[in-house]
């Protein structure tokens, strides 16, 4: 009787345990967690977080500018090699999804998809005299990278411009100009990786830009970007010629 009673007090025991972990807050995790975090270590603030640690809600912060913020944590598909962090942030119109996952040799996958409207940033860009507008979509963005050794693996993706209008400083004064859709390539070659945009896949790039390993980065714009901006340039150089190059160790 006595070995029952034990028997059935532990069982409760043990649901009632598996009960708390199924529907632990997410708001008391983060109150916990939060005292513990070095807040010059996050470029952003969460707050409002509510529902549970496996499935929540939030509001993120960035220099006064809040964005919502969902997340779906499934640890059980680990064992499966599947991502079990998802997260998606929506903001004026724009919306980014993020799947992530750890394999057991500490390898992080990480893939990116969504939309942006650019017109809510031009305050941001507002400083260096710039607007922009259209949209910016981002087509299955990959990036695998190396926890233990600290290496980018392998980075692909497509991002896509809609095109729009842009204004741009020149002479004290705002220049306009309506732009055609642009293509931007991300790939991963020989330990660096490149993004070259260009006007469609069959194009030459009109811009490339490169990030190497030990963090040197290299940009260079070609006169083809000019033309297409309404910029003067000289008369007697070809749309491939490089009219700005500049290169710069990161990290």
């Amino acid at each position: 009787m006595i070995k029952k009673i034990i028997g059935y007090s532990l069982l409760a025991i043990c649901a009632y345990v598996t009960f708390l972990i199924i529907e632990l807050p997410a708001d008391v995790v983060w109150r916990y967690a939060r005292p513990h975090l070095d807040p010059q270590s996050m470029p952003v603030e969460i707050s409002s977080v509510h529902g549970r640690v496996w499935d929540g809600r939030g509001v993120v912060s960035y220099q006064g500018q809040q964005a919502d913020l969902s997340w779906r944590l499934q640890p059980w598909r680990q064992l499966l090699g599947q991502p079990v962090l998802s997260m998606d942030v929506a903001y004026q119109g724009s919306r980014v999804s993020l799947q992530s996952g750890v394999s057991w040799s500490g390898i992080l996958d990480l893939g990116v998809q969504g939309q942006i409207d650019l017109t809510p940033f031009n305050s941001y860009f507002a400083r260096q005299g710039i607007t922009l507008d259209g949209t910016v979509r981002v087509s299955d963005l990959k990036v695998r990278w190396d926890s233990e050794q600290q290496a980018l693996l392998a980075a692909q993706g497509l991002i896509q411009w809609s095109g729009g209008t842009i204004g741009y400083p020149v002479a004290g004064q705002t220049q306009r100009q309506q732009m055609p859709g642009l293509l931007g390539v991300i790939e991963h070659q020989n330990s660096a990786v490149s993004l070259n945009v260009k006007e469609n896949m069959a194009s030459a790039p009109i811009i490339e830009a490169t990030l190497q390993q030990n963090g040197q980065a290299r940009l260079a714009v070609r006169r083809k970007l000019l033309d297409l901006a309404g910029a003067p340039w000289a008369e007697n150089s070809t749309p491939q010629d490089v009219v700005f190059r500049i290169q710069q160790k990161l990290f």
